[in-house]
C-alpha cells in the first residue's frame, strides 16, 4: 500500500510542479530566398540560427539588410539609406512548436513597415517591405510568441518515474 501511495505522490508532483521551456529557434536551419520582382537577394540559401548575423539582404556586392534571427525574435538592422519598391523576404523551415504571433516590438529608422506586414505561416514567416524607407542605422526587433509550451524535462522525468512507479506497483499486486 505504500508503494501505491508513494506513485501517486509522484505522479501528482509531476503533473502540478513541472515548469515549461521556451521553444527556440536556435540550432535551426532556416532558408532565405527574396520574393516581390526586385534585384536583392540573400546572401546564403540556408542558415543554421545562432548569436550574430544569420542573412545579409542586398545586391550581390552590397548589403542593405542584415536579419539576425535569435531565440524568440528576429532583428533587422538597415546598413544604408535606401527604399525598398518591391521585397519580400520569405523565411522558411522554420522548426517553431505553436506560433501564434509575430508582432514589432520595436522600430527606429524605418518609415511603412508594420505589424501588417508580417505573415506567419506553419513553418514560414514572410517580411513584407514593399515601399519601405530606411536610414542607415535603422532596425526592427520582431518578437515570435508560442502559443505551445514545450514541457521542461523535469515534468517529462517526473512523469515517467509515476508512471513507471503505478506499472511496477500493479505487477507486484498481480
Amino acid at each position: 500500500m505504500k508503494i501505491n501511495s508513494l506513485t501517486k505522490l509522484l505522479f501528482s508532483i509531476a503533473i502540478c510542479w513541472g515548469g515549461y521551456a521556451n521553444a527556440t529557434l536556435i540550432g535551426d536551419e532556416v532558408g532565405c530566398e527574396i520574393t516581390g520582382g526586385g534585384s536583392f537577394s540573400c546572401d546564403n540559401a540556408t542558415a543554421v540560427v545562432g548569436e550574430g548575423v544569420d542573412f545579409t539582404i542586398g545586391h550581390t556586392n552590397s548589403g542593405y539588410i542584415d536579419l539576425d534571427l535569435r531565440n524568440e525574435t528576429i532583428g533587422l538592422t538597415f546598413t544604408q539609406d535606401g527604399s525598398l519598391g518591391s521585397t519580400i523576404i520569405n523565411l522558411t523551415d522554420l522548426d517553431w512548436v505553436g506560433v501564434v504571433e509575430a508582432s514589432i516590438i520595436s522600430i527606429s529608422g524605418i518609415n511603412g513597415f508594420t505589424n501588417d506586414d508580417l505573415i506567419i505561416g506553419s513553418d514560414s514567416l514572410i517580411i513584407n517591405l514593399i515601399d519601405t524607407d530606411f536610414t542607415a542605422g535603422a532596425s526592427a526587433l520582431i518578437a515570435l510568441s508560442t502559443g505551445s509550451p514545450v514541457p521542461a524535462p523535469t515534468t517529462l522525468a517526473l512523469l515517467g518515474l509515476g508512471l513507471a512507479g503505478l506499472g511496477w506497483s500493479r505487477r507486484k499486486k498481480s
